[in-house]
């Protein structure tokens, strides 16, 4: 956006609602309204406004053609479907002599150099988190937008959607997260306003009731309300007043873990989506009668395994689910209930309120060893319960709320 701004007299800011809400529930798209409210919000602070189109950003283009636009900056999604969408971007720019701009930018690191580090389809994580911890290249935060141009009109206005009217159509739900910038910041420095919360990470990202345990960041994360640049900028200058441990360590680990599933997903494209994975390695199929018949319980919180049903009905009530729960549910219905993983991914992507592409696909394949490890990651969903809800808080706590929100 700023070199949108430092380069242009005019300038358009686009969305497509069309793209934004593809197969996304009503967390998700309620966190994406409110998101889309705060930009809105932040742009008529400077005269300028948000469009939102009711088609994909491939025909909002072509229909603008005739506007005389010379520039399109773009976001450039890493994920298959994305790249073939902004491939046809691509075509169309060459073909009506538009001079396209893109960007990688939703990685900590810096895209292209760090990519160079991804030796091979397979390579693991921890292989990855070593080459690129000895030769760290970040990408750099831009400086804050003092200034906007302003906007044109589009050519077809009839292709646009009011963001009062959207607000209206979508029905709140419960949930603890509020969409866009200013909260993402908020809700970043509250947690870093609290040294506990950081210095001791490792010992409470496990944690399933306090809201405290985990940083909590990834919804805004999920749509770029906040960067991962501003949280390792946010979390070193933390550690310069209350000093680095492993917990600290841990923060910086994870956002390793996110950036490692996107160039992943960029490097195998629509290979992450098939049932034998990248490793092309066969699974035996039930009969879809009683496939579904396992989703369903698995889906409504009703295997009767307390510790899965709870976690199911936390998530169906509050688009949220524990990295630890996310880890015993998928390992259950994969292994233990023997159902395509790809059908667990595929409501999580329409239930997660964070939902990132690369990050639930890549863990959803690492479960179930068709990913870069080919160990199968068998959870003993017994222990985990005991282990990480020994007084069986969590479990009360959602079973006695499966009527309804808390």
């Amino acid at each position: 956006m700023s070199q949108a701004c430092e380069e242009s007299d005019e300038i358009l800011f686009v969305v497509s609602w069309r793209d934004l809400v593809r197969r996304t529930g009503h967390f998700r798209q309620q966190f994406l309204i409110e998101s889309l409210v705060d930009l809105n919000l932040q742009l008529k602070a400077f005269s300028q406004k948000l469009y939102i189109t009711n088609i994909t950003l491939p025909e909002f283009i072509l229909n603008e053609v005739n506007n005389n636009i010379q520039k399109v900056y773009i976001e450039e999604d890493v994920n298959f479907e994305e790249q073939i969408q902004f491939q046809a971007i691509q075509k169309m720019a060459r073909s009506s002599a538009i001079h396209l701009i893109s960007t990688k930018d939703s990685t900590l690191t810096e895209f292209e150099a760090t990519f160079k580090l991804f030796e091979n389809r397979n390579m693991i994580f921890t292989d990855f988190r070593k080459k690129v911890e000895k030769k760290l290249t970040l990408r750099v935060l831009k400086n804050k937008i003092e200034k906007i141009p302003k906007y044109f009109e589009p050519v077809q206005k009839e292709f646009f959607l009011d963001l009062k009217e959207l607000q209206s159509r979508n029905s709140p739900h419960w949930t603890c997260f509020q969409g866009g910038e200013n909260q993402g910041l908020k809700h970043l420095n509250e947690y870093f306003s609290h040294p506990e919360n950081a210095l001791n990470y490792k010992n409470t990202r496990n944690g399933m009731v306090r809201f405290a345990d985990s940083t909590k960041f990834s919804p805004w994360l999920s749509l770029g309300c906040i960067s991962p640049q501003k949280i390792y900028e946010t979390l070193k200058d933390f550690e310069k007043v209350h000093g680095e441990n492993e917990s600290t360590y841990w923060i910086f680990f994870e956002l390793l873990w996110r950036d490692y599933f996107k160039y992943y997903s960029f490097l195998n494209k629509n290979k992450i989506f098939t049932r034998s994975g990248i490793q092309n390695k066969a699974k035996n199929n039930l009969p879809k009668n009683i496939e579904f018949k396992l989703l369903k319980q698995w889906k409504t919180g009703t295997t009767g395994i307390d510790f899965i049903d709870a976690n199911m009905i936390e998530l169906s009530q509050t688009g949220w689910m524990s990295n630890r729960g996310r880890q015993n549910v998928a390992s259950f219905l994969v292994h233990q209930l023997k159902v395509d993983w790809r059908l667990g991914a595929a409501y999580f992507e329409e239930m997660l309120i964070d939902y990132d592409c690369a990050s639930n696909w890549g863990n959803w394949s690492y479960l179930a060893g068709v990913g870069t490890d080919r160990r199968d990651r068998i959870f003993n969903v017994e222990k985990q319960a005991q282990d990480y809800d020994p007084k069986k808080e969590y479990v009360k706590k959602w079973l006695r709320q499966s009527s309804g929100p808390i």
